[in-house]
């Protein structure tokens, strides 16, 4: 059940019309549980076998967050990890001279915080919600109780794992290239780009910097040669 409570205070559930289908702040669908669910994502943890979605929906609780709101800290002490309902969730860390590097945008029905939970660290990054999101928390001792007793939810974790490292290896070759910043930035909203051919990230020039390790000014002057 969505505590909205706790993500809005105690006058959220004033936003909630008296009649017809519940909502929640900002249109967010109110999620029962799991195997209910109407906005599921193939291919990741939405889609498990109704026996795993059960035993994954019985284990979470889920919370509202409006745009802006820190999930956790880079470096804080790993407790949960936070599963993307609705929305989008950006990764990013500081570096020890004050540099912000942003590592992902994360979409709906992405993990955070599978390595760190099975490692025992902390943070490896903060999250920052970039849009009002519905967001579920799976305490780490349950997702490791869930990964022992049913082999679809430890197969989805390796897998999603596997989708990280991926992504990892991909940033690491278009930050280390010799690629000029216009070729970069070019590349950058090719694979941000939607089946449609159109952008919907809604990122800022100083995001799309961070994420290319280029400064803002650069991006600006690189879109306009693009255009």
């Amino acid at each position: 059940m969505v505590d909205r409570a706790s993500a809005f205070g105690q006058n959220a559930t004033n936003d909630v019309p008296a009649t017809g289908p519940m909502k929640t702040p900002y249109g967010l669908p109110d999620i029962e549980d799991c195997v209910s669910c109407t906005v599921k994502h193939d291919g990741k943890f939405c889609d498990m076998p109704d026996t795993s979605q059960e035993a994954w929906s019985g284990a979470r609780r889920c919370n509202l967050y409006p745009s802006g709101a820190v999930l956790f800290v880079q470096e804080q002490s790993q407790r949960d990890i936070c599963v993307i309902c609705v929305g989008r969730v950006k990764l990013y860390s500081t570096t020890p001279d004050g540099k912000t590097i942003i590592h992902w945008i994360c979409e709906a029905g992405e993990v955070l915080g599978l390595s760190a939970a099975l490692e025992g660290n902390g943070y490896e990054a903060t999250a920052e919600t970039l849009e009002p999101c519905v967001i579920s928390f799976i305490n780490t001792e349950d997702l490791r109780r869930l990964m022992k007793t049913d082999s679809e939810v430890a197969f989805r974790v390796a897998r999603h794992l596997s989708f990280e490292v991926r992504h990892a290896w991909s940033q690491i070759q278009t930050l280390g290239s010799q690629s000029t910043a216009t070729e970069k930035l070019a590349r950058f909203l090719v694979s941000a780009s939607a089946s449609n051919g159109k952008i919907s990230m809604h990122l800022t020039h100083k995001e799309v910097a961070d994420m290319l390790g280029v400064a803002r000014e650069t991006v600006t002057r690189s879109l306009t040669e693009l255009i």
